[in-house]
C-alpha cells in the first residue's frame, strides 16, 4: 500500500511538471529599439536583411537589420505614387497604391508600375493550397483555401484572420478583432478539402448587398481550440513544435500558449501598448513581423525562432 502511495505521488508531480513545461516560455530572448517618428508606421516588410517600413503619410524608410539604426541616404519615390501597403512575393518587394500594383526596382530604388489594379497576395501557401482572407470588420471574416490540384475554392468563417501556421495536424488559423471588449478565436483545419465549398448563388437574389453578407457563415470543417473574449491575439508564431500567440491590451502584451482551450498568458513581453484594431502580419523569409499603431505607440514586432525584436517608434497622437 506505500508502495502504491508513493507510485501515485511520483506519477502526481510527473504530470503536473510536464503540464508545466508545456507552458514555459520558449528561453525568449528581448530586444527594444527605440526611434523617434512624424507619423504611424502603417506596415514593415522584411526585404534582403533590412526593415522596409511604410509610414502613413505614404514614405517608405529602411531600417539596417544588421545595426538596427535608419539609413538616412535611402530616398524612393513611395510619396509621389502614394503607397498604402507593401507585401514580399519570393524575391521582390511589392507596393501597392489604391489603384495600381509596384515593385522595387533596386538599382535605382524607384517603385515601378508592375500592373494596373491590385494584386493582394495570399496570407498563407504551400505546395497543397492557396489560401487567402477577407475581413469585413464586426460583421464578419472569412478565410478561403484553393486548392492547387483542382482548383476549387473551399470557405469557412474567420473574424478577422492574423495567420496561418502549419502544423503536424494541418492549419492553424488565428483570428481576432478589436471590436468592443475584443476577440479571439483559434482553429484548426485538418483537412481543407472537409471545409465547404465556396458557393455565393444566395446572394444573386438579393437587391442590396450590407456589409459582411458576402463573409462565410460556415465553421464546418473547422475544430476550435480557443473562443475567447477580452483578449487579442495579434500575431502566432511557431517554435520547435509549440505555436505562441502574441496577445496585447492597452496596457501589456504577453506571450501565451493553449493551455485546457484557453489562451494562458506564460511571460510578460512590455508595458507598450503595441494593439492594434486591424493586426497587419507579413512572414519574411521566416521572420514573423506584427505592426502596430494606436493613440499612443506605432512600430513593429520581430519575431524570429525564439527571438523578438521590438521597434518602438516615439510618436503622439496630435
Amino acid at each position: 500500500m506505500y508502495k502504491i502511495c508513493i507510485l501515485s505521488s511520483i506519477c502526481f508531480f510527473l504530470n503536473l511538471s510536464a503540464k508545466a513545461q508545456n507552458i514555459l516560455p520558449p528561453t525568449l530572448k528581448k530586444k527594444v529599439n527605440y526611434y523617434k517618428s512624424d507619423t504611424t508606421i502603417e506596415v514593415v516588410v522584411l526585404f534582403k536583411g533590412n526593415y522596409y517600413c511604410l509610414k502613413s503619410n505614404n514614405q517608405v524608410f529602411v531600417i539596417n537589420g544588421a545595426d538596427n539604426k535608419i539609413d538616412s541616404s535611402y530616398k524612393d519615390n513611395s510619396k509621389k505614387i502614394r503607397l498604402e501597403s507593401l507585401y514580399l512575393i519570393n524575391d521582390t518587394l511589392i507596393g501597392l497604391n489604391k489603384k495600381s500594383t509596384f515593385y522595387l526596382n533596386e538599382r535605382n530604388k524607384q517603385w515601378t508600375l508592375l500592373k494596373k489594379g491590385l494584386f493582394i497576395p495570399p496570407i498563407y501557401e504551400d505546395d497543397s493550397y492557396i489560401v487567402t482572407s477577407t475581413c469585413s470588420g464586426e460583421w464578419g471574416g472569412s478565410v478561403y483555401f484553393r486548392s492547387r490540384k483542382t482548383n476549387k475554392l473551399y470557405e469557412c468563417a474567420a473574424q478577422c484572420a492574423v495567420n496561418v501556421i502549419k502544423t503536424e495536424n494541418g492549419y492553424n488559423i488565428t483570428a481576432s478583432i478589436a471590436h468592443g471588449m475584443g476577440f479571439t478565436n483559434i482553429f484548426e483545419i485538418k483537412n481543407p478539402l472537409d471545409l465547404k465549398p465556396y458557393n455565393r448563388d444566395y446572394l444573386k437574389a438579393k437587391k442590396i448587398i450590407y456589409v459582411g453578407d458576402d463573409e462565410s457563415k460556415s465553421l464546418t470543417g473547422t475544430h476550435p481550440l480557443v473562443d475567447s473574449a477580452w483578449i487579442i491575439a495579434l500575431t502566432s508564431f511557431k517554435y520547435h513544435s509549440t505555436i505562441y500567440y502574441l496577445t496585447g491590451n492597452h496596457r501589456t502584451a504577453s506571450l501565451d500558449s493553449i493551455q485546457n482551450n484557453k489562451l494562458v498568458r506564460i511571460e510578460d513581453l512590455t508595458k507598450l501598448d503595441v494593439q492594434c484594431l486591424y493586426p497587419v502580419n507579413r512572414n519574411c523569409s521566416g521572420h514573423q513581423i506584427y505592426t502596430f499603431k494606436n493613440d499612443q505607440n506605432t512600430g513593429f514586432i520581430s519575431i524570429k525562432n525564439n527571438l523578438l525584436t521590438i521597434y518602438s517608434f516615439d510618436w503622439k497622437h496630435k
